[in-house]
């Protein structure tokens, strides 16, 4: 099995959750990837022998460890990809999305590091030229925190502010600029609980005040 089809295999597990579902996990992939149910089981056993997965026989697949890090790179690369190229190049998401598919197997982790840095900071605005933070409100690219929004409100997120440290973490929750946020619930506490590309993320108030975003 090539590198590429075993990391969008891994991928569409994590994605789709398929670890935790017994008995539909062949008919799950083989939407995904496109193959028979026979074709799927074979190459999950494939991925056994490889050390990515367990396959066991309800059909469960449970990832081990090595398959865990493997998919979590690809689906970060992914969302990296994704958003440079609807952010900064105008791309439409679902033609975005099917590039990243592609361009994922490929970058490499320095690549995909400093992608991540112009992303994150000083910042840019959508037609991508540099600005500090204070330029975004005088350019028409204005951004509020996100603790400004209440629940079930849908936010793009504009740019995120902090250490790099603390920036990269976001960037591996799928806090990108350029990426939808939906907002589930609001805790007493000031924390939130959002939903980034059909995975719900908690944020506590300081980190959810770092993100700043424009609502649509």
């Amino acid at each position: 099995m090539q590198s590429d089809e075993c990391e969008d295999y891994l991928e569409s597990i994590i994605n789709k959750s398929i670890s935790d579902k017994k008995g539909s996990s062949l008919d799950i992939l083989s939407k995904i990837i496109g193959k028979t149910q026979s074709e799927i089981k074979e190459d999950l056993l494939e991925l056994e022998t490889l050390g990515y997965i367990i396959f066991e026989d309800d059909d469960k697949i449970a990832l081990t460890e090595k398959g865990r890090k493997t998919g979590e790179c690809t689906i970060k690369k992914h969302r990296v990809l994704e958003s440079f190229l609807t952010e900064m190049l105008g791309m439409e998401p679902d033609a975005a999305s099917k590039e990243a598919c592609i361009l994922e197997h490929g970058a490499s982790d320095d690549t995909i590091k400093r992608l991540k840095t112009y992303l994150g900071g000083p910042g840019r605005c959508r037609r991508g030229r540099a600005m500090q933070e204070g330029h975004f409100q005088r350019s028409g690219c204005m951004g509020i925190p996100l603790t400004s929004f209440a629940e079930n409100e849908t936010v793009r997120i504009l740019y995120t502010k902090g250490k790099a440290g603390c920036t990269n973490r976001l960037h591996d929750l799928g806090v990108i600029p350029g990426e939808t946020i939906e907002i589930k619930r609001r805790l007493s506490n000031g924390a939130m609980v959002v939903v980034i590309k059909s995975c719900e993320v908690g944020l506590s108030p300081e980190i959810a005040d770092s993100v700043f975003v424009w609502k649509i």
